[in-house]
Order: C-alpha cells, then structure tokens, then sequence
C-alpha cells in the first residue's frame, strides 16, 4: 500500500507528464494555424487576381464595339464561372476550418 507521500508524488509526476505532452499539443497548434494562415493568404492572393481579371475583362468588353463584344461573351462567362466557384470554394473550405476549430 502507498503512502499518501508516494501517492502524491506519483500523481504530481503523471501531472507533469501530461502537462509536457500539453506543451507540444500547444506548439504545434500554434504552428497550425501559421500553416493555415499562409494556405489562407495564398488563396486569396489567387482570388484577388482572378478579380482583377474580371475587371479586366469589363474594362475590355466596355471598349468593345457592338459587333464585337458577343465574342467576348464566351470567355467571360466562363471566367465568371470560376471567380465564382473560387469564391464559394474558398469559403466552404475556410468555414468548414473555422467551424470545426470552434469546437
């Protein structure tokens, strides 16, 4: 049977333990979210320049003359088409991080 000396000192080690095992959950939980917040900047660098491409092609189809700006209809829509899939990727994705982080 142990003393209540030893009791505490085994528990008083165990607390340590845990508290050591705390300490690298809690670095690398910061290195995390360092890795998310570069991977979050990267994409929206990308979007940023798919917007701007956008603003572009308006610029383009608002010099374009009657006759020809249906043929820049085509491209734009599909440009269009994945600005906004981009965007709403990007915010499932992020959403979906931030919900479960939460929890």
């Amino acid at each position: 049977m142990m003393t209540k000396d030893e009791y505490v000192a085994k528990k008083e080690k165990e607390l340590d333990v845990w508290s050591a095992e705390m300490d690298v959950l809690e670095a690398d939980a910061h290195r995390l979210k360092e890795v998310a917040l570069l991977k979050y900047q990267e994409k929206l660098i990308a979007l940023h320049a798919k917007r701007a491409e956008g603003f572009k092609r308006i610029e383009t189809i608002k010099a374009a003359t009657d006759g020809t700006w249906e043929r820049l209809k085509g491209d734009t829509e599909t440009l269009w088409g994945a600005l906004k899939d981009s965007v709403h990727q990007f915010k499932t994705h992020f959403k979906a991080r931030e919900n479960s982080a939460s929890r």
